[in-house]
């Protein structure tokens, strides 16, 4: 955690920012509607088209002959080169039952070098339920283990990209939920085979607009190859316009023909290898994560921390909540948090899930809870607006107005979310070391200068820079943020048993005493505990849980600084200038909420993989954003 001295106050908020603009409400959903699935002898069909899922004859047969073999993967896959391992991308349009994913799972890891990676990123704009799922996929026994992993961590239906982790992170796949149009205009990647899926043009048209080929063109690599079953004219016309050289083959099982196609290089797309070691300045929220995402995928990590131990900073708070804050308006920057609160919640596998309270209740006066009702359009998985009945049931204690309940979220300790996944992680951990100095060399790669006990440089292929100081991060507009945390005792009748936030938190502890706060103060950079701020947050406790301020008894107090930037967004990505330097930071008093989710952003730019967020969400992280000038106060419900 950053020394406030050391970093920078904000700057004005600017009305006429252009950027503020993505932040206004935006006309779509916040769900994509399941499929509506009619299963005749064990055969899915769809009512609204009228056509079969798969093949009748042998839906697995097709799949491979069309797609696997289209495209000729597992001849690629087996003469990667195991001394450069990379990530390989399939992009898919049409999701659907998954049976093309789980088969490019199996043929993947039985072929390709154990070091290679493989990424599957598929649009779906009526995903399937689990039960769906689990009834297509008893009919391949031999996938079972691909199809349970699927299945166990099947996504709700959130609109936009869902990020899964299986067969033990060697293979990531990327879910977008939305019209393909929509979905592949907000992806950023470089696709080395495509899988052209979905119901037949004459059936499903929108599936095949030029508009989504025209995107599968801009995302392919050089050399790209892409197979299909249909051979309508059309297709083969689109495909020819936008660069592809289209060749007609054989149908599978009596259809006529199909189509491969491929963009003109001098050998089939393959993946770029795998960075070298990487450089992570910080062990906090964003360091930790970092690292995680990073081991991922193999690369080697060493995190350089300047305190004695993780977490020393803000990110070591006794009691860290994962939660949002929504207004009910469906808009751009409210997705994103929605897509890192699933994402938090899907890496639990990383959590000190002993030490973990479970559930989350954001309470609202009567007007908040009004418009939160458009929010149970949001999947229950998620959150559940509930009145005061359901509220004071979850929380084991009267209360005085409903809210939003967040079934899957938490709070934790700090520190232990931050050991966690570095340990995890397995990165070398260089504690008491400050990176004094940071230039980039001849080669593309990073020398870092650093002072302590130990070598006084290090090389890198690329540095992360997490928290509010380093080399890297002199010029951005960072600032630090005092919290107050105190701890009180109360009648056991008082203490909830879950954690209530709204104007401030509470957080029940195992002993029957809870944290509550936290101060919020700007111009104060001290870390020693104040005694208004334990009188204020004595307030916000007493108000979220109706009692007296006389039954709350303080007994300890906690202070930290947490780093922020000036438009209450986290900056992540890459900073100006040479290739290679990173930042994720700025991430206040949301370091759950947001750390794995832009980690996961930063570890996929750097390896050349799909983004788990949409272009848009990711250009409004960027931290040059603030470096132009940028600052404008996008969505003031995130200033806390």
């Amino acid at each position: 955690m950053a020394d406030a001295s050391t970093i920078r106050g904000p700057r004005p908020y600017n009305p006429r920012d252009p950027a503020r603009f993505f932040f206004m409400s935006d006309p779509g959903s916040w769900s994509v509607p399941h499929a509506r699935i009619e299963w005749r002898d064990d055969a899915p069909h769809d009512p609204e088209s009228g056509d079969i899922f798969f093949s009748r004859t042998d839906g697995r047969a097709e799949s491979e002959c069309v797609f696997l073999r289209g495209n000729g993967l597992e001849q690629r896959w087996s003469r990667l080169d195991p001394a450069r391992p990379g990530v390989f991308v399939v992009g898919e349009t049409g999701f659907g039952s998954g049976l093309n994913f789980l088969l490019t799972q199996d043929r993947f890891l039985r072929t390709a070098p154990p070091a290679c990676q493989l990424h599957y990123v598929s649009v779906e704009h009526r995903p399937w339920t689990r039960a769906d799922l689990r009834r297509a996929h008893a009919q391949w026994p031999e996938l079972a283990q691909h199809a349970r992993d699927l299945q166990a961590q099947w996504p709700p239906p959130l609109r936009g990209p869902h990020r899964l982790h299986l067969a033990g992170d060697r293979v990531r796949l990327t879910l977008l939920f939305d019209e393909a149009a929509a979905a592949l205009a907000g992806l950023q990647a470089g696709i080395h085979a495509w899988y052209l899926d979905g119901f037949a043009p004459a059936r499903d048209a929108a599936i095949w607009r030029p508009a989504v080929l025209r995107e599968v063109a801009r995302l392919s690599a050089p050399g790209a190859t892409l197979a299909t079953y249909t051979a309508a004219g059309a297709v083969r016309r689109a495909l020819g316009e936008h660069g592809f050289v289209v060749e007609r083959l054989p149908g599978f099982a009596g259809k006529r023909h199909r189509l491969v196609a491929r963009l003109p290089a001098a050998e089939p797309a393959s993946p770029r290898p795998l960075p070298g070691p990487v450089a992570v300045i910080g062990a906090g929220f964003a360091g930790a994560s970092c690292a995680l995402a990073l081991s991922r995928r193999g690369l080697a990590t060493t995190v350089i921390e300047g305190q004695p131990q993780p977490a020393s900073g803000a990110s070591g708070v006794p009691q860290a909540v994962l939660y949002l804050k929504l207004s009910g308006a469906c808009s751009d920057v409210a997705r994103l948090q929605l897509h890192a609160l699933r994402y938090a919640m899907a890496q639990t596998v990383h959590c000190p899930v002993d030490s973990a309270v479970a559930g989350v209740l954001q309470l609202g006066d009567a007007a908040q809870c009004a418009r939160w009702e458009g929010l149970a359009a949001v999947p229950a998985d998620l959150l559940q607006p509930v009145d005061r009945q359901q509220a004071a049931a979850l929380a084991g204690i009267p209360l005085q107005s409903g809210g939003l309940w967040f079934p899957g979220a938490f709070a934790l300790p700090g520190a232990d979310f931050c050991n966690t996944r570095l340990t995890a992680s397995g990165a070398t951990f260089m504690a008491g070391r400050q990176v004094t100095g940071l230039a980039a060399g001849d080669e593309g790669d990073w020398n870092l200068q650093l002072s302590g006990s130990g070598p006084a440089s290090l090389r890198a292929a690329a540095v992360i820079c997490c928290g509010g100081t380093g080399p890297s991060l002199q010029g951005l507009p960072l600032h630090g943020i005092r919290g107050q945390l105190t701890r009180f005792r109360a009648d056991a009748t008082v203490t909830p048993r879950c954690v209530l936030t709204g104007a401030g938190h509470v957080i029940p502890l195992a002993d029957g005493s809870f944290y509550a706060g936290s101060s919020y103060a700007h111009d104060n950079p001290s870390l020693a505990p104040v005694a208004g701020d334990d009188a204020e947050n004595r307030l916000r406790a007493a108000g979220l849980l109706g009692c007296a301020q006389q039954d709350l008894s303080p007994v300890a107090a906690w202070v930290g600084l947490r780093c922020a930037g000036p438009d209450h967004l986290p900056a992540a990505g890459a900073l100006p200038g040479p290739a290679g330097n990173f930042t994720l930071t700025g991430l206040r008093s949301r370091g759950l909420l947001f750390s794995p989710l832009l980690a996961e952003a930063i570890a996929s730019e750097l390896c050349g993989e799909p983004l788990p967020l949409t272009r848009p969400q990711w250009r409004s992280l960027d931290p040059g954003r603030w470096l132009r000038g940028k600052t404008g106060n996008p969505d003031q419900r995130l200033r806390k």
